[in-house]
């Protein structure tokens, strides 16, 4: 999808925006996705409602139908830690077959969605009778492990500067665009929210932000992130080069 865009939208230029799909974190096909449509329960929430907070049990797991929604876990104090964001077609949640998980962090609604809640109970029936589901449903929390290592990797091992280059990356898959061929973020994202993804703080974010722009890494564009020197962003957080769906938030 694209549109041509006015000056007083953007500051830069009048050069068509290429907006990119978001790739789900997802293996399932759209048959398959139909069937867990068809056992979901609908919750329409609007911005900032929870759907589940930490400590209570997690006997569900959910199926983003339209809107987006941030999971995080509340640090001491004020402070948080972002830990994920999904969009249409995924799926998110803890399968726990014995019913004894709690959730170990909070999940809510970044703006108006719907969320079809599918109950244990009920999954572990479409996998009893469906054997290629239940493949997929495997490969689906093998993905999971796969985005969790991936961002573990990014904070533990090669520093703050590593971790918001990977995160500049992840936001530019998630919220990719194109400019002038250049990739962009397509999303409004305050220093204090890429904080919080990478466990820093604002003022560091400030800094190295500050860092990259000096380099001409990065530029903004109507407050918005262009990525101007993709290579340097994967050098300094040794990018694997992971597949779409999992270098994302």
């Amino acid at each position: 999808m694209s549109r041509t865009v006015t000056k007083n939208h953007f500051a830069l230029s009048e050069a068509e925006i290429t907006r990119l799909p978001v790739r789900t974190a997802s293996p399932f096909t759209k048959e398959q996705v139909k069937m867990l449509q068809n056992i979901a329960h609908p919750r329409i929430m609007a911005p900032n409602d929870y759907l589940f907070r930490e400590g209570t049990a997690a006997d569900r797991i959910f199926l983003v139908q339209s809107g987006s929604v941030k999971v995080y876990r509340l640090l001491k104090g004020e402070e948080i830690s972002t830990m994920a964001l999904y969009f249409p077609g995924d799926l998110f949640g803890e399968p726990d077959p014995d019913g004894k998980a709690i959730h170990q962090y909070r999940a809510v609604a970044v703006e108006p969605t719907v969320i079809g809640e599918i109950t244990q109970k009920d999954l572990k029936e479409l996998v009893k009778n469906n054997g290629k589901f239940a493949e997929s449903l495997v490969a689906w929390s093998g993905l999971m492990h796969r985005i969790t290592q991936s961002k573990l990797r990014d904070f533990l091992h090669y520093g703050k500067s590593g971790a918001l280059c990977a995160l500049l990356l992840r936001l530019s898959n998630t919220y990719a665009a194109i400019h002038d061929g250049k990739r962009y973020i397509d999303k409004r994202i305050t220093n204090a929210e890429m904080a919080d993804m990478i466990s820093s703080t604002r003022e560091s974010v400030n800094r190295l932000l500050g860092d990259l722009r000096s380099k001409n890494v990065i530029s903004m564009l109507d407050g918005k992130i262009v990525l101007l020197d993709i290579p340097y962003l994967q050098q300094v957080c040794n990018c694997d080069n992971c597949p779409l769906e999992v270098c994302r938030m």
